[in-house]
């Protein structure tokens, strides 16, 4: 049992609460070179967030946090633009009595707090050709267009659970492997 706290109301001693966890796997069984290069970009920038996660930070922070390494470490690996470009949704979201409960990205984290940290990148098919027909978006889609082919259909998120406690943090999911 876990005492835990969502929208900051003690909810009090519950037998459990509702988690969320995704693992990205290839359906051959087998990373290609590409898909290893993302998953592992990926797993570095969720580590990169679970490091600074302490009592006083917030979610918005570790988004931050997340892509910026995102950034700093993708390289050319996603082209001209930096891999951050294809994390397209947040980086958190709050757990407890719902998966996907309501809450402010701007909540300073405190012990008994519940949420995910699941970052992702997806390349995905149609992505260029949705965008609104403007000169900047041409420019734009003739630059990356070398490493969206290269990319395009590889969608990478790594996501665990997690319980912020007065001794730290508690990963719900440690069990579930991760690596490669």
């Amino acid at each position: 049992q876990a005492r835990i706290e969502v929208h900051r109301k003690p909810l009090g001693v519950i037998g459990s609460i509702t988690a969320d966890i995704t693992r990205t796997i290839p359906a051959s069984g087998r990373f290609t070179p590409r898909q290893r290069a993302l998953y592992d970009l990926v797993l570095g920038a969720q580590q990169a967030a679970m490091d600074s996660i302490r009592p006083g930070a917030t979610i918005g922070q570790l988004t931050q946090i997340a892509r910026r390494y995102l950034r700093d470490r993708s390289g050319d690996l996603c082209g001209p633009r930096t891999c951050d470009a294809w994390f397209i949704h947040g980086l958190s979201h709050w757990i407890g009595m719902d998966v996907h409960d309501v809450g402010d990205n701007d909540w300073p984290l405190q012990p008994g707090m519940a949420f995910v940290i699941e970052p992702g990148i997806y390349v995905r098919e149609g992505a260029l050709e949705n965008l609104p027909k403007t000169p900047a978006n041409a420019a734009f889609i003739e630059k990356v267009r070398p490493a969206f082919e290269k990319y395009k259909n590889i969608g990478v998120r790594i996501e665990d659970s997690f319980l912020l406690t007065e001794s730290g943090l508690k990963n719900l999911s440690a069990s579930v492997p991760k690596t490669i």
